[in-house]
């Protein structure tokens, strides 16, 4: 008898994860989104909730918002 894995709950991917870079040590993401002038973000959020970083993305940075949604 063989028994497949199946993954529960809900998927932890999230599209937005490529924009932010998650720091286990200090519980932050930083925000890798470019300004106008080329330059990072660096703005530190805590945690790594979905909702949040959309968020900031769409607060702050609404053009890279709408291309990873």
């Amino acid at each position: 008898m063989t028994v497949q894995s199946t993954q529960s709950g809900r998927p932890k991917a999230s599209c937005n994860r490529d924009m932010f870079t998650y720091d286990e040590e200090s519980d932050l993401s930083i925000c890798k989104a470019k300004n106008d002038s080329e330059v990072e973000c660096g703005k530190g959020i805590k945690g790594k909730n979905p909702t949040n970083l959309n968020q900031h993305l769409s607060k702050y940075y609404p053009d890279n918002f709408k291309k990873v949604t």
